[in-house]
């Protein structure tokens, strides 16, 4: 009986365990990142915004694949700052400039910029993965 439990058990676990790497469905052994990600993407990106208030919507960076599709696992973290050579020479990005990914998107609810000044953009990182670029904005005064 013992011999036969053994064997139905390790086939379960082998069965779940395969994620991307065969053909089961589970969610052993994924990485931080999230399997197969690969790239960061904007999912809300930052809009015009006045001089240190707080960027609303908040902006949002996704955990993505190559086909630009979300890794819902992903807890991977990612940083934001200010795209060099973008905005005021000097200016400066304050909040919570690092942030985990909750099922594969990265919230950032509480930035904001100074001084005023047209042309920002903001760059996300993250450990592995291909870095992303928002689209430009403007600090009002």
């Amino acid at each position: 009986m013992l011999t036969r439990a053994f064997a139905l058990t390790a086939i379960l676990i082998s069965a779940l365990g395969c994620d991307s790497y065969g053909s089961g469905s589970g969610t052993y052994g994924t990485s931080p990142s999230g399997s197969g990600a690969t790239k960061l993407g904007f999912v809300t990106q930052p809009s015009n915004v006045a001089a240190g208030a707080v960027m609303a919507p908040a902006v949002r960076v996704a955990i993505q694949n190559t086909n630009g599709v979300t890794v819902a696992s992903s807890m991977a973290t990612v940083t934001i700052g200010i795209t060099p050579g973008t905005g005021t020479t000097g200016a400066t990005l304050s909040g919570t400039v690092t942030r985990p990914a909750v099922s594969g998107i990265a919230t950032f609810n509480d930035l904001t910029i100074t001084p005023s000044g047209t042309g920002y953009s903001l760059t996300a990182t993250s450990s592995g993965l291909t870095s992303a670029t928002s689209t430009l904005f403007a600090v009002t005064p």
